[in-house]
């Protein structure tokens, strides 16, 4: 997968969370590439081997990239 291939698949999923109308315009890049940015920061720690290694045991890759995503769309605050 190249990066531009990437950002396609995001864009796609960020467009289908869109609620308000049609996903377009500059709020729509700055959260593609905010949140493209915060992905590829935690790909990053993982290759990279830089999170301790109980928390990876614990929670494989793929449960912290579906954490990371839902605290994008739903905000890492708890409601009520």
């Amino acid at each position: 997968m190249q990066a531009g291939d990437a950002g396609v698949a995001l864009g796609e999923t960020l467009a289908s969370w869109e609620t308000a109308g049609p996903a377009s315009g500059d709020r729509f890049v700055e959260r593609l590439f905010v949140t493209w940015s915060l992905l590829h920061g935690l790909v990053g720690l993982l290759l990279d081997e830089q999170l301790p290694r109980d928390v990876v045991r614990r929670v494989p890759p793929d449960g912290l990239v579906r954490t990371a995503m839902r605290v994008l769309r739903e905000g890492i605050l708890p409601v009520g």
